[in-house]
């Protein structure tokens, strides 16, 4: 009998539909489950800190912006590594996000 192994689980929060789809497709090829949220908001009412997990955060969202929903995770002590994604890619986007807590841009 194999060992369990925690399903590894990265949240897609992105706007786009096709950035979502891309992305999910990629990351279940892999071998990792794909949670997509098309709003911040939908995405803030269901994440939750759960070992083996990480977000794939849009930077550039209308409404609530990436480092605006890093801010809301940091004051509920969601502690989920960050990685920051963006279609426009400079120095201000990317300090943003480090500023934020993103580990990676």
């Amino acid at each position: 009998m194999r060992p369990f192994v925690p399903a590894r689980v990265v949240y897609i929060v992105d706007d786009d539909d096709g950035v979502r789809v891309g992305f999910a497709r990629l990351l279940r090829s892999a071998g990792l489950e794909a949670r997509c949220f098309e709003s911040p908001e939908r995405f803030l009412a269901e994440v939750v800190n759960e070992a083996h997990a990480c977000i794939l955060l849009d930077i550039t969202m209308p409404g609530m912006s990436g480092p605006q929903v890093q801010a809301r995770l940091n004051e509920r002590g969601i502690t989920l590594p960050v990685i920051a994604i963006s279609a426009h890619d400079d120095s201000e986007s990317r300090s943003r996000a480090h500023a934020a807590g993103a580990r990676f841009f």
